[in-house]
């Protein structure tokens, strides 16, 4: 996957693993959603999960 929307919303799903060949996208990605978790980002992330099946 290389659409870098795609691997944002990957890194919020209980997934093993991201094949991609922009690997930066997806580190950096993963480095701000680490940073950010805050009780919005948490909130975010179980109302994704909520309405997500």
């Amino acid at each position: 996957m290389n659409d870098e929307d795609a691997i944002r919303e990957y890194l919020h799903m209980p997934v093993d693993g991201i094949v991609t060949d922009k690997p930066d996208v997806a580190v950096r990605e993963r480095a701000r959603i680490e940073n950010e978790r805050g009780s919005a980002a948490r909130l975010r992330d179980n109302l994704h999960d909520f309405t997500v099946f």
